[in-house]
C-alpha cells in the first residue's frame, strides 16, 4: 500500500470524527517552494544581483530555517545589505513578485491533494 492510499485511509477514518478540517495551502497543499525560489530570483534580479543559488541549494537554506534566505542573501551580497539594509522592504518586494508569479501562473496541487479534497467533498456532512 503506498503514502498516498495509506494517508487516504487515515482521512476517511478521521471523517467520521471530525466536521471541520483547517488547511494551510502553502507548502501543504500547493507546491509553492519554486514559485518562492524565483520570487527571490526576480527582486534580486531588479537590483542588479544574480542569486548563484539552485533550487536545490534554496530549499535546504529555505527550510533549515526561516531566517535563512535573509541571512544568506545579505551575507552572499554585501553591497546589498549596505544599500537596503532593511529586510522587511526587501521582503515586500520578493513578495510582489511572487504574487505576480502566482497570478500569472498556477501553482501545482502537492500527489494525492486533489484525491484528499475530493474524499472530503464526497463524505461532508
Amino acid at each position: 500500500m503506498d503514502k498516498i492510499t495509506t494517508t487516504l485511509k487515515i482521512v476517511m477514518h478521521l471523517l467520521d470524527q471530525y466536521h471541520l478540517f483547517l488547511f494551510d495551502l502553502d507548502g501543504l497543499l500547493v507546491n509553492t517552494e519554486a514559485l518562492h525560489y524565483r520570487a527571490y530570483v526576480e527582486m534580486l534580479k531588479a537590483r542588479g544581483y544574480q542569486l548563484p543559488w539552485s533550487f536545490e541549494e534554496y530549499f535546504q537554506i529555505a527550510q533549515k530555517d526561516p531566517k535563512g534566505p535573509e541571512l544568506r542573501i545579505y551575507q552572499q551580497f554585501p553591497k546589498l545589505q549596505r544599500d537596503e539594509p532593511k529586510w522587511s522592504v526587501l521582503y515586500a518586494d520578493k513578495k510582489s513578485a511572487f504574487l505576480r508569479i502566482l497570478e500569472e501562473e498556477s501553482a501545482p496541487l502537492l500527489p494525492g491533494v486533489e484525491k484528499l479534497l475530493l474524499l472530503l467533498e464526497k463524505n461532508m456532512k
